[in-house]
C-alpha cells in the first residue's frame, strides 16, 4: 500500500504555487469571517494567508499588507512579533461585547458556559501578546508607510531609493 501523502509527493513548483494560492485564499476568507464571528481568530488566519501568498502571489501578499483594515497590524506583528495596546483593548472589547450578547441570547446553560470558556481562552491568548513600546510603534508605523510607498512606486514604475543614483527622476 502507498502512504496517504503519496498523492502530494510528486508536486512540482507550479503545483505548490497553486496549492499555496488556494490555501492563502482559504485562510484569508476565514480571517475575514473572524472579523464578524468572535470565536474565529482573525490574526492567525491572516498571518497564514500572508505566509501562503508570499509563496504564491506577490500581488495578493502586497494587497493583504496594504489593506486599510488589517495591513498595518499584520506588518507590525510580522516585524515585531507584538501588538499595539489599543488593538488589544479593541479586540477584547469587541470579543466580550459579541460574546456577552451571544451568552445572553442562548438558552442552554452548557452553551453559555462553553461561550464563556472560549472567551476566556481567547482573552488569555490576546493578553499574552507582547505590547509594542511607543518607540517601536512609531518606527513600525513609519516602516509600514515606507513599505506602502515602495509598493506604490513599483506600481508607478519608479524607484525612489534609486533616484539620484542613476534611476529615473
Amino acid at each position: 500500500h502507498l502512504p496517504f501523502f503519496f498523492f502530494f509527493w510528486p508536486l512540482n513548483r507550479k503545483h505548490i504555487r497553486i496549492l499555496s494560492l488556494v490555501l492563502g485564499l482559504a485562510f484569508m476568507s476565514l480571517g475575514a469571517l473572524g472579523i464578524f464571528l468572535p470565536v474565529l481568530p482573525t490574526t492567525p488566519f491572516m498571518l497564514l494567508a500572508a505566509f501562503f501568498f508570499l509563496r504564491s502571489s506577490k500581488s495578493l501578499y502586497f494587497f493583504l499588507l496594504s489593506s486599510p483594515l488589517a495591513g498595518r497590524n499584520l506588518y507590525i506583528y510580522m516585524k515585531y512579533r507584538s501588538v499595539r495596546k489599543k488593538d488589544k483593548i479593541l479586540a477584547l472589547a469587541l470579543l466580550w461585547l459579541t460574546l456577552g450578547l451571544s451568552i445572553f441570547l442562548v438558552e442552554p446553560l452548557y452553551l453559555k458556559l462553553l461561550l464563556g470558556g472560549i472567551g476566556t481562552a481567547v482573552s488569555i491568548h490576546i493578553l499574552r501578546f507582547r505590547n509594542l513600546t511607543p518607540g517601536e510603534e512609531e518606527a513600525a508605523c513609519q516602516a509600514h508607510a515606507r513599505f506602502l510607498q515602495r509598493r506604490r512606486d513599483r506600481k508607478a514604475g519608479t524607484c525612489r531609493h534609486r533616484q539620484g543614483k542613476g534611476g529615473p527622476a
